[in-house]
Protein backbone atom coordinates (compact mmCIF):
# COMPACT_ATOMS: atom_id res chain seq x y z
CA UNK A 1 0.00 0.00 0.00
CA UNK A 2 1.57 3.34 -1.07
CA UNK A 3 1.47 6.49 1.03
CA UNK A 4 -1.51 8.07 -0.71
CA UNK A 5 -3.51 4.85 -0.38
CA UNK A 6 -2.56 4.64 3.29
CA UNK A 7 -4.01 8.04 4.11
CA UNK A 8 -6.95 7.55 1.76
CA UNK A 9 -7.91 4.59 3.95
CA UNK A 10 -8.22 6.94 6.93
CA UNK A 11 -9.95 9.62 4.86
CA UNK A 12 -12.54 7.20 3.45
CA UNK A 13 -13.06 5.56 6.85
CA UNK A 14 -13.76 8.96 8.42
CA UNK A 15 -16.28 9.71 5.68
CA UNK A 16 -18.03 6.40 6.32
CA UNK A 17 -18.11 7.21 10.03
CA UNK A 18 -19.71 10.58 9.11
CA UNK A 19 -16.95 12.51 10.85
CA UNK A 20 -16.25 16.21 10.19
CA UNK A 21 -13.17 17.17 8.18
CA UNK A 22 -11.41 18.42 11.31
CA UNK A 23 -11.55 14.95 12.91
CA UNK A 24 -10.19 13.35 9.74
CA UNK A 25 -7.43 15.97 9.47
CA UNK A 26 -6.40 15.43 13.09
CA UNK A 27 -6.35 11.65 12.65
CA UNK A 28 -4.09 11.93 9.60
CA UNK A 29 -1.89 14.51 11.34
CA UNK A 30 -1.39 12.15 14.29
CA UNK A 31 -0.33 9.44 11.89
CA UNK A 32 2.08 11.77 10.06
CA UNK A 33 3.72 12.68 13.37
CA UNK A 34 3.86 9.04 14.45
CA UNK A 35 5.50 8.08 11.16
CA UNK A 36 8.17 10.74 11.65
CA UNK A 37 9.27 8.90 14.80
CA UNK A 38 8.56 5.37 13.53
CA UNK A 39 9.74 5.64 9.93
CA UNK A 40 8.77 2.13 8.81
CA UNK A 41 5.40 1.97 10.57
CA UNK A 42 3.45 2.37 7.31
CA UNK A 43 5.53 0.00 5.19
CA UNK A 44 3.51 -2.60 3.32
CA UNK A 45 5.20 -5.34 5.35
CA UNK A 46 4.22 -3.80 8.68
CA UNK A 47 1.79 -5.80 10.78
CA UNK A 48 -1.37 -4.45 12.39
CA UNK A 49 -1.63 -1.40 10.12
CA UNK A 50 -5.36 -1.34 10.76
CA UNK A 51 -4.68 -1.11 14.52
CA UNK A 52 -2.64 2.05 13.95
CA UNK A 53 -5.32 3.60 11.72
CA UNK A 54 -8.07 2.77 14.22
CA UNK A 55 -6.11 4.22 17.14
CA UNK A 56 -5.47 7.46 15.21
CA UNK A 57 -9.14 7.88 14.27
CA UNK A 58 -10.31 6.93 17.78
CA UNK A 59 -8.03 9.62 19.23
CA UNK A 60 -9.15 12.16 16.62
CA UNK A 61 -12.78 11.46 17.52
CA UNK A 62 -12.15 12.01 21.22
CA UNK A 63 -10.15 15.20 20.64
CA UNK A 64 -12.92 16.77 18.54
CA UNK A 65 -15.70 15.33 20.74
CA UNK A 66 -17.19 13.48 17.78
CA UNK A 67 -17.36 10.22 19.65
CA UNK A 68 -17.64 6.90 17.85
CA UNK A 69 -17.37 3.49 19.49
CA UNK A 70 -14.11 1.63 19.12
CA UNK A 71 -16.02 -1.30 17.61
CA UNK A 72 -17.63 0.91 14.93
CA UNK A 73 -14.26 2.41 14.01
CA UNK A 74 -12.71 -1.06 13.93
CA UNK A 75 -15.42 -2.42 11.66
CA UNK A 76 -15.34 0.53 9.24
CA UNK A 77 -11.54 0.71 8.94
CA UNK A 78 -11.12 -3.05 8.56
CA UNK A 79 -13.89 -3.26 5.94
CA UNK A 80 -12.41 -0.28 4.10
CA UNK A 81 -9.11 -2.16 3.90
CA UNK A 82 -10.74 -5.47 2.95
CA UNK A 83 -14.36 -5.49 1.78
CA UNK A 84 -14.44 -9.31 1.72
CA UNK A 85 -14.29 -9.71 5.52
CA UNK A 86 -17.56 -11.04 6.97
CA UNK A 87 -19.33 -9.66 10.04
CA UNK A 88 -18.62 -12.82 12.03
CA UNK A 89 -14.91 -12.49 11.21
CA UNK A 90 -14.99 -8.83 12.26
CA UNK A 91 -16.44 -9.76 15.65
CA UNK A 92 -13.69 -12.29 16.33
CA UNK A 93 -10.97 -9.92 15.11
CA UNK A 94 -12.26 -7.05 17.25
CA UNK A 95 -12.24 -9.15 20.43
CA UNK A 96 -8.69 -10.30 19.64
CA UNK A 97 -7.40 -6.79 18.86
CA UNK A 98 -9.22 -4.50 21.31
CA UNK A 99 -6.32 -4.37 23.78
CA UNK A 100 -3.86 -3.72 20.94
CA UNK A 101 -5.85 -0.63 19.93
CA UNK A 102 -5.71 0.76 23.47
CA UNK A 103 -1.96 0.14 23.65
CA UNK A 104 -1.44 1.81 20.25
CA UNK A 105 -3.51 4.83 21.29
CA UNK A 106 -1.30 5.28 24.35
CA UNK A 107 1.76 4.97 22.12
CA UNK A 108 0.38 7.69 19.83
CA UNK A 109 -0.22 9.93 22.83
CA UNK A 110 3.38 9.51 23.98
CA UNK A 111 4.70 10.37 20.52
CA UNK A 112 2.47 13.46 20.53
CA UNK A 113 3.65 14.30 24.07
CA UNK A 114 -0.08 14.27 24.91
CA UNK A 115 -0.48 17.46 22.82
CA UNK A 116 -3.52 16.43 20.77
CA UNK A 117 -4.81 19.95 20.02
CA UNK A 118 -2.90 20.65 16.81
CA UNK A 119 -2.83 23.94 14.90
CA UNK A 120 -4.64 23.03 11.67
CA UNK A 121 -4.99 25.12 8.47
CA UNK A 122 -8.80 25.13 8.46
CA UNK A 123 -9.31 28.22 10.63
CA UNK A 124 -6.67 30.13 8.65
CA UNK A 125 -8.39 29.25 5.39
CA UNK A 126 -11.74 30.56 6.63
CA UNK A 127 -10.22 33.71 8.13
CA UNK A 128 -8.28 34.59 4.97
CA UNK A 129 -11.32 33.85 2.80
CA UNK A 130 -13.47 36.11 4.98
CA UNK A 131 -10.88 38.91 4.86
CA UNK A 132 -10.67 38.70 1.04
CA UNK A 133 -14.47 38.38 0.60
CA UNK A 134 -14.04 35.13 -1.29
CA UNK A 135 -17.36 33.56 -2.33
CA UNK A 136 -18.58 30.26 -0.88
CA UNK A 137 -18.09 28.32 -4.09
CA UNK A 138 -14.41 29.23 -4.17
CA UNK A 139 -14.03 28.38 -0.47
CA UNK A 140 -15.53 24.93 -1.13
CA UNK A 141 -12.93 24.32 -3.84
CA UNK A 142 -10.17 25.41 -1.44
CA UNK A 143 -11.59 23.11 1.25
CA UNK A 144 -11.40 20.21 -1.20
CA UNK A 145 -7.74 20.99 -1.89
CA UNK A 146 -7.15 21.11 1.87
CA UNK A 147 -8.70 17.67 2.38
CA UNK A 148 -6.29 16.25 -0.20
CA UNK A 149 -3.33 18.12 1.31
CA UNK A 150 -3.54 15.96 4.44
CA UNK A 151 -2.72 12.90 2.33
CA UNK A 152 0.88 14.20 2.26
CA UNK A 153 3.30 14.24 5.19
CA UNK A 154 4.35 17.71 4.01
CA UNK A 155 1.07 19.05 5.41
CA UNK A 156 2.26 18.23 8.93
CA UNK A 157 5.62 19.92 8.29
CA UNK A 158 4.39 23.15 6.66
CA UNK A 159 3.02 26.16 8.50
CA UNK A 160 -0.79 25.84 8.66
CA UNK A 161 -1.36 29.38 7.37
CA UNK A 162 0.83 28.64 4.33
CA UNK A 163 -1.11 25.45 3.54
CA UNK A 164 -4.39 27.35 3.89
CA UNK A 165 -3.24 30.18 1.62
CA UNK A 166 -1.90 27.71 -0.97
CA UNK A 167 -5.26 25.91 -1.09
CA UNK A 168 -7.03 29.24 -1.57
CA UNK A 169 -4.56 30.23 -4.28
CA UNK A 170 -5.25 27.01 -6.19
CA UNK A 171 -9.00 27.38 -5.70
CA UNK A 172 -8.97 30.95 -6.99
CA UNK A 173 -6.96 29.97 -10.06
CA UNK A 174 -9.34 27.07 -10.82
CA UNK A 175 -12.34 29.32 -10.27
CA UNK A 176 -10.86 32.08 -12.43
CA UNK A 177 -10.33 29.69 -15.33
CA UNK A 178 -13.91 28.42 -15.04
CA UNK A 179 -15.31 31.96 -14.85
CA UNK A 180 -13.32 33.12 -17.88
CA UNK A 181 -14.46 30.08 -19.86
CA UNK A 182 -18.09 30.72 -18.89
CA UNK A 183 -17.78 34.41 -19.78
CA UNK A 184 -16.26 33.58 -23.18
CA UNK A 185 -19.04 31.08 -23.94
CA UNK A 186 -21.69 33.64 -22.95
CA UNK A 187 -20.12 36.24 -25.22
CA UNK A 188 -19.91 33.73 -28.07
CA UNK A 189 -23.58 32.81 -27.66
CA UNK A 190 -24.70 36.41 -27.30
CA UNK A 191 -25.71 35.94 -23.67
CA UNK A 192 -25.08 38.69 -21.14
CA UNK A 193 -22.60 37.51 -18.51
CA UNK A 194 -22.40 40.47 -16.17
CA UNK A 195 -22.33 38.22 -13.10
CA UNK A 196 -19.37 36.17 -14.37
CA UNK A 197 -17.48 39.29 -15.44
CA UNK A 198 -18.06 40.85 -12.01
CA UNK A 199 -16.72 37.74 -10.26
CA UNK A 200 -13.65 37.70 -12.52
CA UNK A 201 -12.90 41.31 -11.58
CA UNK A 202 -13.57 40.67 -7.87
CA UNK A 203 -11.45 37.50 -7.58
CA UNK A 204 -7.96 38.13 -6.11
CA UNK A 205 -5.27 37.22 -8.67
CA UNK A 206 -1.65 36.10 -8.60
CA UNK A 207 -0.57 39.58 -9.64
CA UNK A 208 -1.93 41.11 -6.43
CA UNK A 209 0.17 38.74 -4.26
CA UNK A 210 -2.57 38.96 -1.64
CA UNK A 211 -0.83 36.37 0.58
CA UNK A 212 1.92 38.88 1.43
CA UNK A 213 -0.68 40.75 3.47
CA UNK A 214 -0.87 37.71 5.75
CA UNK A 215 2.89 37.48 6.25
CA UNK A 216 3.37 34.64 3.75
CA UNK A 217 6.38 34.65 1.41
CA UNK A 218 6.03 34.02 -2.33
CA UNK A 219 8.41 31.05 -2.25
CA UNK A 220 6.51 29.38 0.62
CA UNK A 221 3.06 29.58 -0.95
CA UNK A 222 4.28 28.50 -4.40
CA UNK A 223 6.15 25.53 -2.91
CA UNK A 224 3.06 24.47 -0.96
CA UNK A 225 0.81 24.90 -3.99
CA UNK A 226 3.18 22.65 -5.95
CA UNK A 227 3.08 19.68 -3.60
CA UNK A 228 -0.66 20.06 -3.02
CA UNK A 229 -1.20 19.90 -6.79
CA UNK A 230 0.98 16.79 -6.93
CA UNK A 231 -0.91 15.01 -4.16
CA UNK A 232 -4.23 15.90 -5.82
CA UNK A 233 -3.00 14.33 -9.07
CA UNK A 234 -1.88 11.19 -7.22
CA UNK A 235 -5.20 11.07 -5.34
CA UNK A 236 -7.22 11.32 -8.55
CA UNK A 237 -5.28 8.51 -10.23
CA UNK A 238 -5.40 5.97 -7.37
Amino acid sequence: MDMVETFKTIYVSCQRLILPNIAAALSMSYLHKYQKVNVTCLDSGSTDLNILYIAAIFLGCKTTENLRSMRDIYNIVTKTMDETISLSELDKMYVANKEKIIVKEHELLRVLSFDVELDLPHKYLLNIARHLNIIQGQVRIAWSFLNDAFLSSKCAEAKPEVVAAACLLLALEVSMQELKKSSEENTKNGVEGDKDEHLVRATPTLATRWWNGFGIEDSDILHAAGWICQICIEHSTT
